[in-house]
């Protein structure tokens, strides 16, 4: 088997982003549209779920609000997240991992509920788009209000680009159950937007608090399976 049949997957924002503050900054100016008190690192942490609206309405906003306002809630998500988005930096040992995986022949994939062109632009701000195949995610960004997708989006390119093996890399449980779906070893990565009581839950293949140890993962995880 060809290391070009080889994918390692990471989600983006928390995972190969270190934008976890950011992200509950921006969801707390939003949850002002709604008239709901801010909510804490933790509280953030235990609750973040896609579809986004489960979360909201774990926060106390009332569905049909939600609803009502769909153009606002995204507005006033994307205005103060963009506002200070320049000054995030990668999560330690991305930069690494992304150049062993490239070194090495696999393949290097952004799987993620954010928007493509974002993802993108922030990736060249990086210098880090060079060492990507591919970003699977999203046109419309509030697709993610309702419903999942990402999963799919996944399979149809492994598909597609005949990838016989995988490492599924992220920080909430919905990256590990991906993998689990499609039969793929999955990594959970402590310190994003879930709590790592959440993460254990998830029964991930590897718990990991550093980038740093995926292309060693990585390198067994795919040599194991060439034997």
């Amino acid at each position: 088997m060809s290391a070009k049949s080889h994918a390692v997957v990471f989600d983006w924002n928390g995972t190969l982003i270190a934008d976890t503050r950011l992200c509950l900054h921006a969801t707390n100016k939003t949850l002002e549209l709604f008239d709901v008190a801010p909510v804490s690192l933790a509280a953030y942490q235990e609750a973040y779920i896609v579809p986004l609206l489960q979360m909201y309405l774990r926060f106390g906003c009332k569905e049909q609000d939600v609803f009502a306002r769909q153009s606002e809630f995204f507005e006033a998500f994307s205005k103060h997240y963009e506002a200070q988005q320049n000054r995030l930096r990668l999560r330690k040992g991305a930069r690494q991992a992304l150049g062993t995986i490239k070194e090495r022949g696999n393949q290097a994939l952004v799987l993620s509920n954010y928007q493509t062109g974002k993802i993108t632009q922030q990736a060249e701000r990086f210098k880090i788009l060079t060492h990507l195949d591919a970003v699977l995610a999203h046109d419309d960004f509030s697709k993610v209000l309702y419903k999942k997708g990402k999963g799919e989006k996944l399979k149809a390119y492994l598909e597609e680009n005949e990838i016989m093996r995988a490492l599924v890399v992220g920080d909430t449980p919905e990256e590990i159950e991906i993998a689990h779906a499609y039969g793929y070893p999955g990594v959970a990565l402590s310190d994003g937007v879930c709590s790592l009581a959440r993460l254990r839950a998830a029964k991930p293949d590897y718990l990991i608090h550093s980038l740093d140890e995926v292309s060693e993962i990585a390198r067994h995880v795919f040599e194991r399976t060439d034997r």
